[in-house]
């Protein structure tokens, strides 16, 4: 968890919220086929939250340099899908079931 803001705000807030819940981890490789596999794991631990209304999870999907742009969008329809709250914050998508004071500590 590196990411920062300026004045350094970003980092003890999102750090005491990810204290509270459990994070999930998931990123494009580059490799077709292991991407695949990460798209359907995501795709279920987003799904599954949703339909639990789990609040104890948080989901970071990182993009990278090999993220291609229909992945992306991939990504981003699931939370569409699923109607998860999510924010976006320089590589990192944030998911979660109760985003509310979770995306203010990211702006």
């Amino acid at each position: 968890m590196e990411a920062q803001q300026k004045n350094g705000h970003f980092n003890s807030t999102i750090a005491d919220i990810l204290k509270r819940k459990k994070l999930h981890n998931f990123e494009f490789t580059g490799n077709d086929k292991i991407d695949k596999i990460t798209f359907e794991k995501y795709k279920n631990n987003v799904h599954l939250m949703m339909k639990l209304n789990d609040t104890t999870k948080v989901i970071r999907f990182k993009f990278n340099k090999t993220t291609n742009y229909q992945d992306f969008i991939n990504v981003f329809d699931v939370c569409f899908v699923e109607g998860a709250d999510y924010s976006y914050n320089e590589n990192d998508l944030w998911i979660s079931n109760s985003s509310k004071s979770f995306e203010k500590s990211i702006k």
